[in-house]
């Protein structure tokens, strides 16, 4: 008995899948809209040529909708500027401080914009993989990453003693669906 699917299972996926990228297509053409970015832009960063240019542009989106979203929460677009200029890790705590941000969400975004900083602010990272960046950061560092990216508490946290779990493979896109 063969394993492989038949045609019409193929085609039965793949059309999931396209109505799957079209509900996304939807849902994120407004938030890309406010964010004035070209639409189809967000999805189209996990096609991105290679880690470096990808995390650096998913920090960035990131921070420009925290902005925004403060900015909405304040109901003053002219306090635009002012939030843009804080420091990120003020921003997220501003954020976290009006109840925009939970606290995990807060320490993840934070822990995606050390990331973005250490991998980004490296020449020799240029064309290189965050599975790489991960997988070479010493156990105690390589932890608290994926401790805080994931927001893992209790038995489900990683220890620095810990070998590269299942998802080491998958950064980019693990980062990208937080």
């Amino acid at each position: 008995m063969s394993t492989t699917p038949s045609l019409r299972e193929q085609d039965e996926r793949d059309a999931t899948r396209t109505e799957q990228m079209e509900r996304q297509r939807e849902w994120l053409a407004p938030f890309e809209k406010r964010l004035g970015v070209p639409e189809g832009y967000i999805l189209g960063l996990v096609s991105e040529a290679d880690d470096w240019a990808f995390i650096v542009k998913l920090a960035v989106l990131v921070e420009a909708a925290v902005t925004r979203a403060i900015v909405a929460h304040l109901k003053n677009d002219l306090l635009y500027n002012h939030i843009s200029g804080i420091a990120n890790s003020r921003r997220l705590q501003l954020a976290f401080t009006l109840g925009i941000l939970s606290k995990d969400e807060m320490l993840t975004l934070d822990m995606l914009a050390v990331t973005r900083n250490s991998f980004a602010h490296k020449v020799e990272n240029l064309g290189g993989s965050l599975d790489a960046y991960f997988a070479a950061l010493p156990g105690d560092k390589w932890a608290t990453a994926l401790n805080q990216l994931f927001s893992l508490e209790g038995k489900d946290k990683y220890k620095s003693a810990d070998k590269a779990p299942w998802h080491a493979g998958t950064f980019r896109y693990i980062l990208f669906r937080m």
